[in-house]
């Protein structure tokens, strides 16, 4: 467990944690200064306060948009896999009749940090807490005419490790990561496949590296979903579409927080010619009215996920910070169809 709130964002020594950006200390987004070769410099593009208005902004605009379950509001202040996911979170809310898949998240900053670009996109991220859940959040501007807005967050896991560049000394020397990002333990893609391969073979050497965490038990839960020897149940993960976002330390201690996305299936096949198999709970809901499996049903969910990738050479392993999962679709496919006799029941987790 999280010994206590200060030890989730603090890093390298680091003992302050509310957010402090002195360096970016003008009322508005700074341009990139030249050298007097005309050359840009990186400098971060936000300061405290404008960071703390953006996210205001944000925790207004979802409020509205999730009282309503409104999509289209989303767009206001989420992009990317974020916006996406939250629609999803909303479909399968109305669906079912339960609010509670539609997972809050809380903007009361407790460590921020800037990316350091002369162009765009321009990347933030904050890590926030409330007293039941953490945090933890990417922001994006895609141009110059475009707001800041939620790109990516996740849920944190109850077991955390720290998070370098959300901190006060760390959060004015950090650049934007990409998927090959170097100087680190490995690139953020190579942390992604890793992970993914944990997910699809939790017994093999990547599935032993990682500590068991929320979604892991997921898609373990999944895996094992008893279909009472009338049919079999088949989950696959694979690396998102998304790209990567986050920030590396370049002094100090190092080490990156990286977002991405991958995305997880979930396959009930019927296998027991004259057998009754019948879905429950969100994958029923969003079967219509009928949620019997008369050849396959597949249902595809998307998650973001938060990596802290330690510095190259540090010795350090790659964590995993947290992660926000949505069902996204459900498709069926009868072609096969045995004649139901025998009758069982499979809840989903």
């Amino acid at each position: 467990m999280m010994p206590t709130r200060r030890a989730f964002l603090s890093a390298g020594g680091a003992s302050a944690i509310a957010l402090s950006l002195a360096a970016c200390s003008r009322s508005q987004p700074k341009t990139a200064e030249t050298v007097a070769s005309g050359t840009p410099i990186a400098e971060p593009v936000l300061n405290d306060k404008q960071l703390e208005e953006i996210l205001q902004r944000v925790q207004t605009g979802l409020a509205a948009a999730d009282k309503e379950k409104n999509a289209d509001k989303l767009k206001e202040v989420m992009s990317g896999p974020a916006a996406r996911i939250r629609a999803a979170e909303y479909a399968t809310a109305s669906a079912s009749g339960n609010d509670s898949v539609i997972h809050a998240m809380n903007t009361k900053i407790q460590g921020g940090g800037v990316g350091q670009t002369v162009g765009f996109p321009r990347n933030a991220a904050v890590a926030s807490e409330s007293d039941k859940s953490v945090s933890i959040i990417s922001l994006e501007q895609g141009s110059a005419r475009d707001q800041f807005k939620v790109w990516a967050w996740v849920q944190g896991f109850a077991a955390q490790a720290s998070i370098p560049v959300l901190t006060k000394q760390s959060a004015q020397h950090a650049k934007q990561v990409t998927a090959e990002s170097t100087g680190l333990v490995v690139t953020p893609k190579a942390a992604l496949d890793s992970y993914v391969d944990a997910l699809n073979h939790p017994d093999g050497e990547n599935g032993k590296a990682f500590p068991d965490d929320n979604l892991r038990q997921k898609v373990q839960n999944a895996r094992s979903t008893d279909l009472k020897s009338l049919g079999e149940v088949t989950v696959t993960a694979v690396p998102g579409q998304d790209g990567f976002q986050g920030l590396q330390l370049e002094e100090g201690d190092g080490g990156a927080l990286v977002f991405t996305t991958l995305t997880f299936t979930v396959v009930y096949k019927r296998t027991v010619d004259g057998s009754d198999l019948t879905l429950q709970g969100d994958v029923a809901a969003h079967m219509g009215g009928n949620q019997k499996i008369v050849g396959t049903v597949t249902a595809t969910y998307d998650s973001m996920v938060a990596f802290s990738i330690p510095k190259e050479g540090s010795g350090g392993k790659v964590t995993v910070l947290g992660a926000e999962t949505a069902l996204m679709k459900v498709d069926r496919d009868d072609s096969k169809t045995p004649a139901p006799t025998a009758s069982a029941s499979a809840k989903p987790s």
